[in-house]
């Protein structure tokens, strides 16, 4: 068979342009400037020379091949500039699949996204959600666009054409912001990741297997998506813990990780599974109330949630209460830490109060799943010295006699748990990934 790719020079067009290639097939590549893609060359692939932006050079490269695969798209965040989203994201799309209709070509595959369903607000979705945003990006909004206002009225229509929906994909070879976000976290550059904040991720080359078996095997009319499930940062750090932490935590089959930082979050093992729930709405114990007027509003605007008296935030509140208004705050958490760690009272003092308020919403924890090992993480391991026996202290008030009690842990996978999370999401999507159909 004989295919034509947009976007063979990216990361997702590449890798399935070099397994078209290993099973066989001829392939054509539309690229924009044919001397930067001589490794393609190199493989066999024919060069045409042309833009998804100007219709008028698709007819040529599209004419006699057996199915397209348009992959081309305009992927950027975070930049001032995104006037280039909609030309080539949806008016290039557009022009593919009309060119694709107007030669009769027998099949199409075209690479939507996950993005196109906006904020499901943490419900997990499958292919016949309607999204209804919103949508942070431009990225997203106009890969909305291109599958919702192009692609599917046109396979209504009867155009011959299978979508594929990727989620976050990496692998070697990404230039994309999933790969610059591993880059930080794993230098330490990374400054926040939103709580509950879920990812589908999926393995470049299981990723690029999809497209080629929507091409073969995918119903006409239909969206596939193609990647793994969702998974959280506590998610993420709860796996660390169970493969790379301490002994007492990765034999245990049952533990809870309480992640400190910014909000509060929570990672549940059992029986040496992650456990997310119906829909993956586990773990949202941030928001369990445990008492009145919190020195910080809880992430969801209320001041009687454990976040709003446990968190980072709140830590730096009470300590701004205690040197005063007229006193500058540390920079941050961190510094807060350097100050009791150095012998200050009133450091001491707010960094106690914070292990205090931890203590009681791992307690309901304890009562309320009886776990093997409760793992603390977060910056506040840095000064477990200082703050062990109030937290340990909490849950033995609070736990009644008779009742199994947990062992209270600090994480040793450093300062940063998340950093080691990052490597286990992607272990887990590598070796847990999504299972193709054969």
């Amino acid at each position: 068979m004989e295919y034509l790719v947009t976007g063979a020079t990216g990361f997702v067009g590449g890798a399935v342009t070099r397994q078209l290639v290993e099973a066989g097939h001829l392939v054509r590549a539309l690229v924009r400037d044919p001397g930067k893609a001589k490794d393609l060359a190199a493989l066999g692939v024919k060069l045409f020379k042309g833009d998804v932006t100007e219709r008028e050079t698709l007819r040529g490269p599209m004419t006699g091949v057996d199915g397209v695969f348009h992959i081309a798209g305009w992927y950027k965040v975070g930049v001032k500039d995104t006037s280039p989203g909609k030309p080539i994201n949806v008016d290039g799309t557009r022009n593919v699949l009309e060119t694709m209709r107007e030669l009769g070509i027998p099949k199409g595959v075209y690479t939507s996204t996950l993005a196109v369903f906006g904020d499901t607000h943490g419900k997990v979705q499958d292919e016949s959600y309607r999204p209804e945003g919103p949508w942070p990006t431009v990225y997203d909004l106009t890969k909305r666009d291109a599958h919702y206002k192009v692609a599917e009225p046109m396979m209504r229509d009867g155009l011959p054409l299978v979508i594929v929906q990727p989620g976050a994909v990496y692998g070697p070879g990404d230039t994309s912001v999933v790969r610059t976000t591993f880059i930080e976290y794993l230098e330490g550059r990374l400054r926040a990741v939103p709580r509950q904040f879920a990812v589908c991720w999926g393995y470049i080359e299981d990723t690029a297997r999809g497209h080629l078996l929507a091409m073969e095997k995918g119903r006409v009319g239909e969206s596939y998506i193609i990647a793994g499930e969702p998974r959280t940062l506590e998610d993420a750090v709860a796996l660390a813990e169970l493969w790379f932490g301490r002994p007492e935590v990765s034999d245990a089959r049952d533990f809870i990780l309480v992640l400190a930082a910014e909000g509060v979050g929570t990672g549940i093992v059992f029986d040496g599974q992650v456990y997310r729930g119906e829909r993956g709405a586990a773990g949202e114990f941030g928001h369990m109330i445990i008492g009145t007027q919190a020195p910080v509003p809880c992430s969801c605007g209320n001041h009687d949630c454990w976040e709003a008296f446990s968190s980072e935030r709140a830590a730096l509140a009470r300590y701004q209460k205690l040197i005063g208004d007229t006193v500058d705050l540390p920079v941050n958490f961190k510094e807060l830490v350097n100050r009791a760690l150095g012998g200050e009272s009133e450091a001491r003092t707010a960094l106690v109060d914070m292990a205090l308020c931890l203590g009681i919403g791992i307690s309901n924890l304890v009562v309320g799943f009886s776990p093997e090992a409760v793992v603390v993480g977060g910056e506040i391991v840095r000064a477990w010295s200082l703050v062990e026996e109030a937290l340990k202290q909490t849950i033995e008030r609070s736990v009644r006699r008779g009742l199994p009690s947990a062992r209270i842990l600090p994480s040793t996978l450093g300062n940063d748990p998340t950093l080691m999370g990052a490597l286990s999401l992607v272990l887990a999507s590598k070796f847990a990934a999504s299972a193709f159909a054969a």
